[in-house]
C-alpha cells in the first residue's frame, strides 16, 4: 500500500514537472527565438564624385562595392519557413541573400550576386514538384526596395522574416 502511494507520488511529481516547468521553458525559448534579431548584412550609400557609392557588407565582413547612378536599390532573397511546431522548438527561418542591385529605370547594376545555395535550390525545385515537404511550410522569394539616397542600413533576420532598418533607428 505504501509502495503504491510512493509510486503514484513519483509519477505525479514527474507529470507536474513536465507540465509546469518544461513546457513553459520550451515555449519561452520559442518566443525568444521568434523575437530575436540577427544581423545579416549592412548596406551603406554615400555620395561619390560621379553618382553614389553603394557598399554591401555580408555577415562575415566581406565587402562588395560599386559606384553608379540610379533611382533605388533592391535586395533579392529566398526564405524557407518551417512549420510552426519547429519554430516553437527554436528552428529559425532560413534566409539566403541572392543579390543587391541598383536600378535606374532602364538597366540594373549588380553590386553583389550569390546564387550558390544548393539547399535552397533543392527545396525550391522540390516544392515545385511535390505538394508537401515534411517540416517546411514554404520557400519563397523576397525583394526589399529602398530609394538611392545617402544612408546606412542593416538587414536583420527576425522570427517573422527579414527587416531592413536604418542604422540610426537601432
Amino acid at each position: 500500500m505504501l509502495g503504491q502511494l510512493v509510486r503514484m507520488l513519483k509519477y505525479s511529481l514527474c507529470t507536474t514537472l513536465l507540465l509546469f516547468v518544461l513546457t513553459p521553458a520550451v515555449l519561452l525559448y520559442g518566443f525568444q527565438v521568434a523575437w530575436h534579431e540577427s544581423p545579416l548584412a549592412r548596406i551603406a550609400v554615400t555620395p561619390a564624385a560621379d553618382g553614389v557609392l553603394v557598399r554591401y557588407y555580408d555577415a562575415e565582413g566581406a565587402e562588395y562595392a560599386a559606384q553608379t547612378h540610379g533611382t533605388h536599390w533592391r535586395i533579392t532573397m529566398r526564405q524557407l519557413l518551417w512549420d510552426d511546431w519547429l519554430l516553437v522548438l527554436g528552428l529559425r527561418p532560413m534566409l539566403h541573400i541572392q543579390s543587391l542591385e541598383v536600378e535606374n529605370g532602364q538597366q540594373s547594376l549588380v553590386v553583389m550576386n550569390d546564387r550558390r545555395s544548393a539547399f535552397f535550390e533543392w527545396a525550391w525545385r522540390e516544392l515545385e514538384t511535390v505538394e508537401y515537404l515534411p517540416g517546411v511550410r514554404s520557400v519563397y522569394g523576397i525583394d526589399l526596395y529602398r530609394p538611392l539616397i545617402e544612408g546606412e542600413y542593416v538587414l536583420l533576420m527576425k522570427g517573422s522574416g527579414p527587416v531592413l532598418s536604418p542604422v540610426t533607428a537601432l
